[in-house]
């Protein structure tokens, strides 16, 4: 199966029909494995999403410098199950073997045979749920591949689509405001808004709902914004996670604005101009967010340098047919 739940929830019912035991469960380690997500279970307990801490968790340093399987009698007392014996009580599970899911060197998970009642694993038990531990891992290795391929897939052709829609329109009036609407497309935005350089600083020129500090007229000297400054001067996006944190940030009053995301717009190395992208909740954007915007900031800033060729090539146009009449005029 290509399905990961799907897959998951059926190895968890196969374990505890194999080993006879009341339960089993697949945990998730988190990238500084810091705590783990419960991914998968059987029977299901409503355990799904369950956040296991793994800061104070003795079993995992075991666990990842042994990378066997490692059996507990009373999971529920044991020292070594440390703040997860909470999480045995509240599942009501008394004895455990925990087995790594090791891919390329590294575990990225567990998987749990789960007993209500006192129940000693035999060593060729343990054995046989690391044989199965290390085809689980492969395969979990395998789908993320699958899944991350498809994403990047889905991705490329949704900025292609994007690309379409902003080719479409040469006029500068529209294509600011219809950048920020597709921007919604593609990013978990609260609000947004685009700011071109003008004499003297920045200027914002369209606005896509969330919070605003500024008048479209307001020209905003860049010394007054970090964020804008560095973008500028760098010529590279900028992500602050939390707002509150960063020694950097102004905050204005009433402002929601708790994480951002800024990314210059570039016309052929220079920067011409910065996507403002707000989040009203910390943590709102990740590197991968900064990735993508500044994927579909490429874009955009085509779309904005074609626009005013435009619109400079249709002044030059309207100039020219005024010098003609006037020239037409001077000679009759």
């Amino acid at each position: 199966s290509l399905n990961l739940d799907e897959m998951l929830t059926n190895v968890a019912r196969q374990l505890v029909e194999m080993f006879e035991v009341d339960h089993s469960g697949m945990l998730r380690f988190g990238h500084d494995d810091v705590e783990g997500a419960v991914i998968a279970e059987y029977p299901p307990q409503g355990a799904v999403g369950l956040k296991v801490p793994l800061t104070d968790y003795p079993l995992v340093d075991r666990l990842k410098a042994e990378k066997k399987p490692i059996a507990v009698l009373d999971a529920q007392k044991e020292p070594i199950m440390g703040d997860a014996r909470a999480t045995m009580r509240f599942l009501g599970i008394r004895s455990i073997v925990i087995i790594p899911l090791v891919v390329k060197g590294k575990i990225v998970g567990s998987l749990s045979l789960d007993s209500y009642q006192p129940r000693v694993f035999a060593p060729d038990e343990r054995d046989l749920c690391h044989i199965i531990g290390n085809q689980i891992a492969v395969a979990l290795d395998y789908t993320h591949a699958l899944d991350l391929a498809e994403a990047n897939r889905r991705q490329a052709q949704t900025l292609r689509e994007i690309a379409h829609i902003l080719s479409e329109s040469l006029d500068l009036d529209e294509i600011l405001p219809l950048i920020l609407e597709q921007l919604q497309k593609v990013l978990p935005v609260d609000g947004s808004s685009i700011y071109l350089l003008v004499e003297g600083g920045i200027q914002q020129k369209a606005r896509h709902s969330g919070y605003n500090a500024f008048s479209e007229q307001q020209i905003i000297p860049l010394d007054n914004l970090w964020g804008a400054a560095e973008i500028v001067r760098t010529k590279s996006p900028k992500l602050v996670p939390d707002t509150t944190q960063h020694p950097g940030w102004q905050t204005f009053p009433n402002s929601p604005i708790k994480s951002w995301l800024g990314v210059p717009l570039s016309v052929r190395g220079e920067v011409v101009g910065i996507l403002n992208i707000d989040g009203y909740s910390p943590d709102r954007f990740n590197q991968a967010h900064l990735e993508l915007a500044q994927a579909f900031a490429d874009q955009a800033a085509i779309a904005i340098h074609n626009a005013r060729l435009y619109g400079q090539a249709e002044k030059r146009a309207d100039l020219l047919a005024s010098v003609q009449e006037i020239g037409l005029g001077l000679v009759s």
